[in-house]
């Protein structure tokens, strides 16, 4: 676990803060604090195959932790998939649609609560409830 308080996470009076899950919104942005916490965290975890490159984050393999950017040999670069929420121009939590791929959302609207499940193949589920999604 990361070493973030979960008043972090609580929206303020403004309401900045929330989070949305946004499926038009290809990557994940985090409010400045918890943002960095993870970065530096990321970063020392990897330091052994991380290259920093001035033009980009970094350039590292992985997956959905990184996105690989086209490119070929030495021209190869991976961006880290979390960003800034300010950098962004909004003070929210934006969990994007990379981070949405193959996870089951469930919206219990009476109770107010969302909940997640990994590593669900679309095409099974829609089997299970004998639709086509």
């Amino acid at each position: 676990m990361l070493p973030i308080p979960a008043s972090a996470f609580v929206p303020d009076h403004s309401g900045a803060g929330q989070t949305i899950l946004d499926s038009g919104t290809q990557f994940t942005f985090l409010l400045a604090p918890v943002y960095n916490v993870l970065k530096t965290e990321f970063t020392k975890q990897t330091k052994s195959v991380l290259t920093v490159d001035p033009g980009a984050e970094l350039t590292v393999s992985g997956q959905k932790l990184l996105y690989h950017v086209p490119g070929r040999g030495a021209d190869q670069k991976y961006c880290f998939t979390f960003g800034n929420s300010e950098l962004a121009g909004v003070e929210m939590f934006i969990v994007g649609n990379l981070h949405q791929q193959n996870v089951w959302m469930e919206y219990d609207i009476a109770q107010a609560k969302v909940g997640f499940a990994n590593d669900v193949k679309c095409n099974q589920a829609s089997q299970l409830l004998g639709s086509i999604l």
